[in-house]
């Protein structure tokens, strides 16, 4: 059995079906997200954020610097704030799931691989209190320990195929093509913050 390396949080990211991270994004506060980036990732917090009423930073916005910082970027500090925060408002799911996985080793960070039939009790038990969608965030996001394997099959029962080099080839060509230019300009959807 080979030890499979801990994916970075930018590749967890970007290994999310479009409607899964638009789910994760959905989760959080805009406001947060533009307030603990001051303090996690200044760089992202000046060249996003700086100048904006943090209640008045979109959604649109908090989109926009995903796709350039953890999508087309690398921001892994970007990237494990998001983590951080959606871990914080479904901090219900993420204790059941740790206190779920401490069964198998009280020293989570140890465990390398999580059979499927271990795996399958997990997710048979989170279930009956919370959503699929979330379970299978938590597992990407957290770098859940489930099989590869498993992991795909959770995404095909909600409808996903596993993303490829090819798929991401080919989305990434199509969002080129749709995207609108001048891409850190604001848009009409935030405000600036009064700077008198």
């Amino acid at each position: 059995m080979s030890v499979e390396t801990k994916a970075s949080t930018v590749e967890s990211i970007r290994s999310l079906p479009p409607e899964l991270l638009e789910r994760m994004l959905g989760a959080m506060s805009p406001r947060h997200i533009a307030q603990q980036s001051q303090k996690v990732d200044r760089r992202v917090y000046f060249r996003y954020f700086k100048g904006y009423r943090p209640d008045k930073v979109s959604r649109k916005r908090i989109l926009h610097v995903v796709q350039k910082e953890v999508l087309e970027g690398t921001s892994e500090s970007f990237a494990e704030l998001l983590s951080l925060v959606w871990n914080a408002v479904n901090g219900e799911l993420h204790e059941a799931m740790h206190a779920q996985v401490s069964k198998i080793n009280p020293k989570v960070d140890e465990i390398e691989v999580i059979e499927d039939p271990q795996a399958e009790d997990i997710v048979e038990s989170l279930t009956k209190d919370f959503a699929l969608e979330d379970i299978y965030l938590c597992t990407i996001l957290n770098d859940v320990r489930f099989k590869p394997e498993f992991k795909a099959v959770m995404a095909a029962e909600l409808g996903f195929a596993p993303k490829t080099e090819e798929t991401e080839e080919t989305t990434a060509a199509s969002e080129d093509a749709t995207e609108p230019s001048g891409d850190d300009e604001p848009s009409g959807d935030d405000e600036p913050a009064d700077q008198s």
